[in-house]
């Protein structure tokens, strides 16, 4: 992937293209007429419209404009989608799903169907919270969004959460043929149908609806997230941060190093059944920060916090703190000796140069001077991380936490906020403190080895 300063900051999410100034908004439905026929249905328009969609209760229909076109461009759509939510069933289905050609594979879709999913999991919730309380089973409300999609589309679905819904849910009445096995090895005859002479499926996510929405930290480390994960905790919703992964150990570290190997389709599901299988219901700071859209897909409706700060202030704080290691020279040593014997730290140390250093910052340097070149390429990446997350996260699910008060947080997730003041911890001398604590147990760890080398160079020169 392109990992140029205009791309999105981690080389491991969704998708590594610069995606254009977008706003999304919702929209009538002749508003999005002219590009659905273009792009769905330019031989036969009458099919690019539903009977009485304008009329339809639960149906919101979303258009994306770029904001950099210019003039009068600027206000024609350039991707539209339609959800049509029914609360009764417990399902949501997308439909007339169009992005202008010159628009496709830059991420604009990828947009607006977070959108979609994000309003049909924000009316779900709003309708369900209370009937978990009410039932003596506790199996929660399943709700499922789906789509009927080509089956040639298949990867780009499953890479955003969606998958092949079971042979039942297959539309009734609709156009089958002789299955060739050939075509999709992989896939069940029965879930297949055909229109115009394409491969047909449902594709689908299932989610409880009347459980509380996961939460996404998408701003780096050293940017107030370990107040943040505190702050959650205090919430009753357990946090993951690199400190838990700290205490995860190798089992932690190799998960990530492993999900950066496996191809979109599959992380998506990965990452959900990490955080469910561990009790988590929000992932902020390093290293789930890299992979903030992924998760937005995993946990439908997911509530996004930005934690924002002064970029200059947050270069001289990750210099002094997280990255220390990097360029001390007898942590250096220490990380050395690990990284060669595969410790449980030297597999912190090398999924931390994976995603954060080189997989985030393309292994630029945090020098204070000097290296004017890579602190502009870091600041670039740092600002393009904000930008991406207000751009493309719709404004209903996204908490800007740059005051570090209770009361964005609480609103969005429809708590009460706790009488006890919001988290600060985890200052630069605080940590500092731990690091020069860790440097004396290093200084007296390499003084016995070098120690022990010597004793028995002498016990062997009196023999």
């Amino acid at each position: 992937p392109d990992t140029s300063p205009k791309t999105a900051p981690a080389m491991m999410d969704l998708h590594a293209c610069a995606v254009p100034a977008l706003t999304v908004k919702a929209v009538p439905a002749s508003a999005t007429l002219p590009l659905r026929v273009a792009v769905l249905w330019p031989d036969a328009p009458h099919k690019a419209h539903i009977p009485g969609e304008e009329a339809m209760r639960g149906v919101t229909h979303f258009a994306a404009y770029d904001r950099d076109a210019p003039g009068e461009l600027a206000n024609v759509p350039i991707g539209v989608i339609s959800m049509f939510v029914d609360i009764k069933d417990k399902s949501a289905q997308f439909r007339k799903f169009a992005v202008a050609p010159e628009y496709q594979r830059r991420g604009v879709g990828t947009v607006l169907l977070h959108h979609a999913i994000s309003k049909a999991a924000r009316t779900a919730r709003a309708f369900y919270h209370h009937v978990a309380a009410q039932k003596d089973d506790n199996t929660g409300v399943p709700f499922r969004i789906y789509a009927n999609t080509r089956l040639a589309s298949r990867a780009w679905y499953e890479a955003r959460g969606l998958k092949l819904a079971p042979p039942h849910c297959r539309p009734k009445n609709e156009q089958t043929k002789e299955w060739s096995p050939f075509e999709f090895p992989d896939v069940n005859a029965n879930c297949v149908f055909y229109r115009g002479g394409h491969a047909y499926a449902q594709m689908e996510m299932v989610f409880d609806a009347s459980k509380a929405p996961f939460v996404v930290g998408a701003g780096f480390g050293r940017t107030g997230t370990m107040s943040l994960k505190l702050a959650l905790d205090k919430l009753g919703m357990r946090c993951y941060h690199m400190a838990e992964c700290m205490k995860g150990g190798k089992n932690h570290d190799d998960f990530f190093m492993k999900l950066v190997t496996l191809p979109s389709r599959e992380r998506v599901e990965r990452l959900r059944e990490f955080m469910n299988t561990n009790g988590y219901l929000a992932a902020v700071d390093f290293p789930t920060c890299a992979f903030w859209r992924t998760l937005c897909f995993a946990f439908p409706g997911a509530v996004v916090c930005l934690t924002r700060r002064d970029f200059d202030k947050w270069f001289e704080s990750v210099y002094h703190t997280i990255n220390r290691p990097q360029h001390d020279p007898e942590i250096r040593v220490y990380r050395s000796f690990h990284k060669m014997l595969n410790t449980r730290v030297g597999s912190h140390i090398r999924m931390v140069e994976l995603i954060v250093w080189d997989g985030t910052f393309g292994a630029a340097k945090f020098r204070l001077k000097g290296h004017d070149e890579d602190r502009e390429r870091i600041r670039q990446i740092f600002d393009a991380n904000t930008k991406a997350v207000q751009n493309e996260v719709p404004d209903a699910c996204l908490v800007d936490m740059s005051p570090g008060k209770w009361a964005p947080l609480v609103s969005v997730l429809g708590v009460s906020a706790p009488k006890d003041a919001f988290p600060h911890v985890n200052d630069t001398k605080e940590f500092q403190r731990y690091f020069f604590t860790a440097r004396s147990y290093v200084r007296i760890a390499m003084a016995m080895v070098v120690g022990g080398f010597v004793r028995v160079f002498q016990g062997r020169r009196r023999k």
